[in-house]
């Protein structure tokens, strides 16, 4: 319990332990810090990805609106109104 400490004071109790504690104790933060690290690696990966998605779309834009300028032959022409190829009686 916390009752009774005042700020500037921390109460530490040590125990002894033996090697066998200690080997166990070491094993189990082995494991934690694989998890962390293994934790670690997938945010760098997924922070990696979500670059490279963007530099995708970045990439497709500038394929996008290059295309007409580029090869304007090979784009599709918007239909011309109605009003334009109809001819009067």
């Amino acid at each position: 319990s916390l009752n009774g400490i005042k700020s500037g004071e921390i109460n530490v109790e040590l125990k002894k332990m033996s090697k066998e504690e200690i080997k166990h104790f070491s094993e189990m933060n082995l494991g934690s810090r694989r998890d962390l690290l293994s934790e670690f690696n997938y945010q760098i990966f997924e922070q990696k990805d979500i670059i490279r998605k963007q530099n995708i779309k970045k990439r497709e834009e500038v394929t996008r609106r290059l295309m007409p300028v580029v090869f304007p032959c090979s784009v599709q022409q918007q239909p011309t109104p109605s009003y334009e190829t109809e001819t009067d009686p």
